[in-house]
């Protein structure tokens, strides 16, 4: 157990004098007027704030009196005692959040060049409290403006996400869909046995769409986009680049692409939120 902890672990029960740990810095809570507590509870807790102000660890003391307007004589008396327990160990002390009702009885502390007066809490820590980076981002976390930042962030991010997941999944819906054509379009010229010089001219402009595509889907690792890859590299395009081969073989190729092509479609309608790389 850290330092840290074992200090907090004493006082976690602490309803008078609740105490928090930032960095190297106390920072006492007065609930309020200890008269509503017994005196055996308030004499406890006051005995376990001295020990604390001890410790070694602590560089700095701040009471944030924001809990109360106005403190009876039992709490303004320990806050006296802790500046001056402060001012013995060395250690720097802050008062915040001083009520109107209670500068009289604090007055004695205004000009002392052992007590800083702050206006708020924030204001204090700001000037006494270091914290480490795993603090600063509890502290963070409890505000509720940044709580809500990150929120909308997530949220944000998500619909870009799911925009992008869109964008890409239409994409190769489109690539398919062309694919398709070219296929069809093979398939109706070796049926009518016309390959010839206008087969070349349609060749050169599938295969201009085919290396579009690739180039399109090149950074995609979606199985989707793989097996619309496969369609094109592993069968189309050596189907393509020579017409003239055997029925079968490229019956085959055909029958390949189409079946790559399909399982691109079943991917995309029933895994809509597989991620897009």
């Amino acid at each position: 157990m850290s330092w840290k902890a074992n200090l907090l672990n004493h006082c976690q029960t602490n309803r008078i004098l609740p105490v928090e740990i930032w960095g190297e810095t106390l920072v006492v809570i007065p609930t309020g007027d200890a008269s509503g507590f017994s005196e055996t509870e308030f004499t406890h807790e006051k005995q376990l704030l001295e020990t604390l102000v001890q410790d070694p660890h602590l560089k700095q003391v701040i009471v944030d009196l924001s809990h109360a307007e106005y403190f009876g004589n039992n709490i303004t008396a320990v806050i006296l005692a802790l500046v001056e327990q402060c001012r013995v160990a060395g250690k720097t002390c802050g008062l915040c959040a001083v009520s109107d009702a209670m500068q009289v009885p604090l007055s004695e502390l205004r000009n002392s060049s052992t007590c800083q007066w702050f206006e708020t809490r924030r204001k204090a820590e700001r000037k006494l409290v270091r914290l480490t980076a795993g603090e600063f981002g509890q502290r963070l976390l409890r505000r509720r403006d940044f709580r809500l930042f990150l929120m909308l962030t997530f949220v944000g991010l998500f619909a870009w996400w799911m925009s992008t997941l869109r964008t890409q999944q239409s994409k190769l819906v489109d690539h398919c869909d062309r694919l398709e054509k070219i296929l069809r379009h093979h398939r109706n010229m070796r049926d009518l046995g016309h390959f010839n010089e206008d087969w070349d001219e349609t060749l050169d402009e599938f295969r201009l769409d085919i290396d579009a595509i690739l180039k399109d889907i090149e950074n995609d690792k979606s199985e989707a986009a793989n097996e619309v890859r496969d369609a094109c590299v592993i069968d189309l395009i050596p189907l393509l680049s020579n017409p003239w081969r055997g029925d079968s073989e490229q019956s085959r190729a055909d029958v390949s692409a189409e079946e790559h092509l399909k399982t691109a479609r079943r991917m995309l309608e029933a895994a809509p939120e597989d991620e897009v790389d």
